[in-house]
Formats: C-alpha cells, structure tokens, sequence
C-alpha cells in the first residue's frame, strides 16, 4: 500500500546500466517470537501490514504478536505498541496498550500511525508520543456508518491515508471501501454496496468480493485488491469503479490486462512512475502492473520457500503487504517465513571511459560497434560480465584531404594558415598537415594594397558631443585619433582637435540692465510679449530698456539656447502687473504637461524659438498634451482673466 505522499521526483537524462533485481531478508531471523534488536536477530511472528515514514523508517503490525513494531533504517527492531503475544484492547502509551491481531497501518505526514485493530474491530492511533487512542469502532463486529465510537467495523483489514491527510480510507468484511473524515470522526461507504459480487461502474452499484486492501496514489484515485474476484481495481476520482487487471477467476498468467491472471490478491502499492506492485498471495509472487496495464512477475517463482537472489529465482512464503520506496527499493512482508525482504535494484557501477581520435576519413570504435566518417561526440558500448555496461565516449576528428579556395584583400602583409607571410599579389598554394596524415590544401587568391594609411586632421567645434567619421561619440574636449577601417584592409587616420562647447542660458539682473552670463557668444535680445520678435540694435552680453516689458537673449557659439523672459518694469510707466500665477510641470516634457494656476484660463498661445506663433488654444484645460511638436525650445503665451504671461517650454523626446 501507498503509506505516505509519492515524492516529487526529476528525470535526469542520464542512462544508467541496472543489474537484475535481487531478493534479500532485511529484518528478522525467521524464527517464531519476538525479539528487538539487530535486524537479523529481531524475532516477529507473522507480521502483515507494513509502512515507511519520510524517513524510510519501517513500521510493522505484528499480526500474532498484538504489537506495532518498528525497523529504523540502521535496521534496529523496536516495539512501540502493544504487549508482545497478550491480545486484548487497551488505550494507553507504548505497551500499556493492547491490540488484537493487527492488520493494516499507514502514516500521516508528521509521524502519526494509523492501525486497523482487526478482531477489535476498531481504527487505532498511534501518535507521536507513543499514546494509543481510538479514533472509530465501538468494538462489535457489523456495519453501521456513524462517527467515533458509534460506527460498527467488521474486522478491518487495511487503511491508507490520502495526500491532504484529512481522510482515512480502510476495507473491511462488509465488501466495501469505507472513508473515515479525520476532522470529524465520520465514517462513511466510499464505494460498494455491501453484497458480495464482482461489478464495475459507479461507486454506490459497484461490488466487491473480500477487499483485502485499499491504496491511494498522488491524484486521489483508489486502488483495491479484490482477493476472492482475483482482481485489481480502481475507483477514480469521479468514484467510478473499473478493472485494471484480472477478471474474476484465479489462476497465473502475465500480459495484457485481459488475459492476466491473479490468485487472491492482498495488497497493492504504487511507485514514484505510477507502476502498481501486488501481492499475488496464492501465487506465492510479487507481481508488476505498468502504466500501459500489462502485468509481469516482479519476484518470486511460485514456490513455497525462503531463498534470496536473483528476484526471479527468490522464493516467498506468504506475501500480504508491500511497501514501495521508489522503483528500485520495494519491501514486503512475509508473514509465514516471519520476516520482512527487501527487493533491491542497485544501480552498477559502469565504466567509463573519454577518448579523443583524430582519423583521416573513418574511425571505427573501440568495440567495433560502429564505424563513423564525420566528426562528433559518439557512445560506444559493451556489456561487462556482471551484466554492467562499459562506456566510451570518443570525441572524433575526422580528417580528409581536402582543398579550400580562399579569396583575400588585406593591406601591407598577408599571414597564411599554415603561418606563411606573403606581402604581394599572386596565387600562392598552402598546405596544413594534419597529424594523422590527412592534409588541408589551400589555394589563395590574393590582393596586397599598398599600407599607406592615410591621415588628415580636423579641428572641430561642437556642442555637448561630437559624433567622429567613424561614429565614435566625444563629449570632452581634447585630442583624438579616428580611425576609418578601409575595404583593402588599409585604415585612414584623423586626428581630431575637438573643442565641446556648452551654453550657459541665465541672465543676471541689475535694475533695469540684463546681462547674460554666458561670456564669449553672439547675443540676440527678444521681446517677449511681441511674439519673441528680435531687437534689431541689441546684440551685446548687455540689454538695458526704457520701457517696461518682458524680454530673453538668444545665445550662440556651436551651441544655441534660449533665457527665460525677464519682466522690466520701468518705474513711471503704468504696466500690467507681472505676477507669476502659473507653472509647468514637467519641463522640460517629452509632450504631456500640466498647467497649474490661480487664475481661470482664456486661452495659450504657442510661439516657437524664432518668435513665430505656432498655434492657439481656446477654452484650455490645465492638461495638455503637446507630443505633435517636435524637440525644441517654445514659449507659451498664457492668458486669463486680468492676467498674462509667458512660460518657457523645451521638449525633449
């Protein structure tokens, strides 16, 4: 059975060799009684239900002992539960506690055990501290579907947990599949309708025959061996009963699910592949069914016996429940040899080997597997005696004689493959050897220019940054050389003298006089509230005015920029007030702005850096949205009710 959550696993592509599966005793002498201790030396008198905690602990309900018994990995055989041959029913801690013939166990994800108490009629927990309570089962033997102590079992046989750990699901002799809610102690029929019979479909019609055992794997869907229909069945998610593989009558044959046979069945469990392992009971065989439902013997040949080795040559005794650690580790319990096995697949320890062959036309490999003409990375293979594989990985080389046409401009000299220096025009013939006899033979058609690099030198002004005849950027002043590579191989030099410039666009004001601050530039004055119309006769760093107004300087090197709009108010002139009662955000923009204020808006006009107007907007709103303009400096002329004024703009995208 599925005792806990199937590990989430990778497929790693790596190809491994396996050795036959063997058959080994892992716990117990195989004498009668009851011992703990060694694993070898530990005693069980038939034990049944097995299960494994995350930490490959196994558990053991030692059926004729009335004990839960535990085997930890370095083998040590404990008991936890339970009073060693004394039947009884008692709750309590460790062997305080008594059971009757226990069957079936399983665990939740923290270590809790569940056991169905068979001839107690009840579901026993064992938690974490060794105290043995009962979760449901008055103790009388029937059937009633009730919650705790009021339900009636019917000496249960085997239980598993689902992978939320919140329900119970166990079989008993009522011929049904029963599920017992952890949260509330409720048990209720799963699937069947408690007759005995052999009937697929839906879980209330469905009919069972002595379930010997109940498994669930990591989807929700339910597995049950059908011992007296001699089948394995399933019931899905949607509670639909079907079979997997049997049909009702016993016998042995391996195959498609149509034609396998089985002989009362008793347990199932899934590995991590979803492939289902049975204990095939009176077959005296473990047997397998894959993922494609066709049934092969997994362990055992049919004899009744006690031999380890080789799984198909192993004899078991009685086979009642299996527990699957991963596809290569599978234990089982065999009740009358009293003990518990192990069928173990280990992994062999290839050989390997790398080689790297360099051949002219064709290599055969070192086993003589293959014989390969191109180059690459290859696997040879041979099987070593104990049935392991040696492999070779060989990374080829393979050589012909060949002949390479090359066409070739440079300038000065010329360096051929082979390393040979040429410094004229011509046909030259070159030839590489190769080690292993295969030679490259190389034809070059080659033209020499002249290495006469040529130079020249600019002296460049530019603004902030300077793109160089060979698309370098400078953005500092100094002395560079270009570089132009030419077709022929031949590179023109420039040697650049370059001077970066910057603009300094403030002006300084004192009292009517406004200087801008930028020194060494040409410089045009505008009126600001006549459309940024030119000055005629202001070119100089200085302005001064007789007349009240706005106004801003042009500056000019390599660079051009533009003031803000100063206000001059020239005292004795009646001039409108020149308040500042407007923003821009952001500024500079890429398009999108916002206008903020205190006055209402009447309407803006947009001029460019030149003084023409652009545009008018009436009736604006505080939002505008000026991506149409492309990048450059605006002046926007902003007019409400008893107010106007001008605001700078640069947009940048």
């Amino acid at each position: 059975m599925l005792k806990k959550l199937l590990f989430t696993f990778c497929l790693f592509y790596i190809t491994f060799s396996y050795a036959q599966y063997n058959v080994s005793t892992y716990s117990g002498s195989g004498i009668t009684g009851h011992m703990d201790g060694g694993k070898l030396q530990a005693r069980f008198d038939r034990p049944v239900g097995i299960a494994s905690d995350n930490e490959n602990n196994l558990y053991i309900c030692d059926f004729a002992n009335h004990c839960i018994r535990k085997v930890d990995t370095a083998g040590t055989v404990s008991t936890i539960a339970g009073s060693p041959g004394i039947s009884g029913f008692a709750n309590g801690v460790g062997t305080a506690a008594r059971f009757n013939q226990p069957g079936g166990i399983c665990l939740d994800n923290i270590g809790n055990i569940y056991v169905t108490d068979n001839f107690n009629n009840r579901i026993r927990k064992i938690d974490t501290t060794g105290n043995v309570t009962t979760i449901v089962g008055s103790g009388a033997q029937g059937y009633v579907d009730s919650t705790g102590l009021d339900a009636v079992l019917n000496v249960p046989r085997d239980i598993c947990i689902d992978s939320s750990y919140d329900f119970l699901y166990f079989v008993d002799r009522n011929n049904v599949v029963r599920k017992l809610e952890l949260g509330n102690s409720r048990v209720s029929t799963f699937a069947g309708d408690g007759v005995a019979g052999y009937i697929d479909g839906s879980s209330d019609t469905a009919r069972f025959d002595f379930p010997a055992s109940v498994d669930i794997d990591d989807q929700g869907n339910i597995y049950v061996a059908d011992r007296e229909n001699h089948a394995i069945r399933k019931i899905d998610t949607a509670g639909v009963v079907s079979t997997i593989a049997g049909n009702g009558s016993p016998g042995f044959a391996n195959g498609s699910s149509a034609i396998a046979r089985f002989n009362r069945p008793v347990n199932t469990d899934l590995d991590e592949y979803g492939n289902i392992y049975v204990s095939d009971f009176s077959n005296r065989r473990i047997r397998k069914i894959n993922t494609n439902n066709i049934v092969s013997t997994f362990a055992g040949d049919g004899i009744t016996g006690l031999i380890n080795g080789p799984a198909d040559t192993s004899r078991i005794g009685e086979v009642f429940d299996i527990e699957v650690i991963d596809s290569n580790t599978v234990f089982f319990t065999d009740a009358s040899n009293d003990v518990v096995r192990l069928i173990k697949q280990e992994p062999c320890s290839a050989v390997y080997d790398t080689l790297s062959e360099r051949q002219c036309d064709s290599y055969t490999s070192p086993f003589g597997n293959f014989t390969w003409t191109s180059s690459g990375i290859y696997n040879d293979t041979t099987q070593l005696s104990n049935g392991c594989d040696s492999i070779v990985t060989i990374d080829l080389l393979i050589d012909s004689n060949t002949t390479v046409f090359i066409f070739d401009t440079t300038c000065g000299t010329y360096i051929s493959p082979s390393g040979k220096v040429y410094s004229s025009s011509g046909l030259y013939q070159d030839t590489i050897p190769n080690v292993n006899g295969c030679d490259s033979l190389i034809s070059i058609f080659l033209t020499i220019n002249s290495n006469n690099n040529s130079s020249s030198s600019l002296t460049i002004t530019a603004c902030d940054a300077y793109v160089a005849p060979s698309n370098r950027i400078y953005n500092q002043s100094g002395t560079y050389n270009d570089t132009i590579v030419n077709s022929n191989g031949c590179d023109s030099i420039i040697t650049i003298n370059l001077t970066i410039d910057s603009i300094t666009n403030g002006v300084t004001q004192i009292g009517n006089n406004l200087i801008a601050n930028q020194n060494n530039a040409r410089y045009q004055w505008l009126d600001c509230n006549n459309n940024f119309a030119r000055l005629p006769n202001d070119t100089n760093q200085s302005f001064s005015s007789f007349y009240s107004g706005s106004y801003a300087v042009e500056i000019r090197n390599s660079c051009i920029d533009t003031s803000n709009c100063i206000n001059l108010t020239i005292v004795g002139i009646n001039e409108q007030s020149q308040e500042k009662k407007f923003s821009l955000s952001p500024n500079p923009t890429s398009g999108r702005i916002l206008l903020s204020g205190e006055s209402t808006l009447k309407n803006i006009q947009i001029y460019s850096l030149s003084g023409l107007k652009i545009k008018t907007i009436l009736n604006s709103r505080n939002e505008l949205d000026l991506s149409y303009l492309p990048e450059g400096i605006y002046f926007l002329n902003i007019e409400a009710k008893n107010h106007s004024e001008f605001k700078k703009l640069i947009i940048s995208k």
